[in-house]
């Protein structure tokens, strides 16, 4: 199920990660995405993407959380739950937690950034793991995504940048291959296709692919992703976007061993 969880982070990541001093005005006043996600055709389950500043809080929160339907739990049950605090002035992340049910395999991650050392503490299962060295600036596999809606894009352009992931840190590369207009549960809009990917593998081990749909005006709202995988196609497609949206109870950080989240609770 590696490739399946690979492929739900990069689905989740897509929101709203500050670049600059001067931040969207979106991002500030929060934002909450949900879509549906579908195998082979079949809808698969449901993905809720929140973005948000928690109040008196100098961070900024993303999550995911990714459900199956009741169909696919007949076969396979799963709830995926990703977190991350990303800091906007330096645009770095300072806390990234995994906590996966799929079936009868379950994870849990947590890694505690230290900016200042450039080194990062990491725990899998309950147990600590050897630490990292994350040169600043170093984002984890959903803060690197969100931050893509934030780059000056261009057909043609391509991007590179530090992430985190599992024991290592790689360069990811987006590319933007082209601008089109589409039909989408917002009308039809002109978007541009993103593929992400890790310059030395990373998410995908070099096999298959991601593409993403971003809106080409602001505030780039993800319409849809789609990821090649050996058992075929994982598409999410947007259904709702609430802007403003804030967290009525935000969730905990968990402890050090990677404690299972309660989540948030929402409006």
């Amino acid at each position: 199920m590696t490739r399946v969880r690979a492929a739900l982070v990069v689905i989740a990541a897509l929101g709203a990660l500050p670049a600059r001093a001067e931040l969207p005005a979106w991002m500030l006043q929060g934002e909450r995405v949900t879509m549906e996600m579908s195998w082979l055709g079949i809808t698969g389950g449901t993905m809720v993407l929140e973005a948000h500043q928690p109040a008196g809080e100098t961070t900024f929160r993303l999550a995911m959380r990714a459900t199956s339907s009741s169909f696919v739990s007949r076969m396979i049950e799963v709830d995926d739950r990703f977190e991350t605090r990303l800091d906007p002035k330096l645009v770095t992340t300072t806390l990234s937690t995994k906590n996966t049910r799929e079936g009868s395999h379950t994870l849990d991650e947590r890694v505690e950034f230290d900016v200042a050392a450039g080194t990062a503490r990491r725990w899998k299962n309950g147990r600590e793991r050897e630490p990292l060295k994350t040169p600043s600036p170093t984002l984890d596999t959903l803060g690197a995504i969100y931050f893509i809606r934030t780059l000056p894009l261009e057909v043609g352009k391509t991007f590179s940048f530090n992430v985190q992931s599992g024991n290592r840190v790689y360069p990811m590369l987006v590319k933007v291959l082209e601008r089109k207009n589409v039909s989408t549960a917002i009308g039809r809009v002109d978007v541009f296709v993103i593929e992400p990917a890790f310059a030395e593998g990373g998410l995908f081990g070099g096999k298959g692919k991601s593409v993403i749909w971003l809106t080409a005006a602001s505030p780039r709202t993800v319409v849809r992703i789609s990821s090649e995988l050996p058992f075929g196609s994982l598409t999410a497609s947007l259904t709702k976007v609430e802007r403003p949206w804030q967290a009525v109870l935000e969730s905990t950080s968990g402890s050090g061993g990677g404690a299972r989240q309660n989540g948030s609770q929402t409006r």
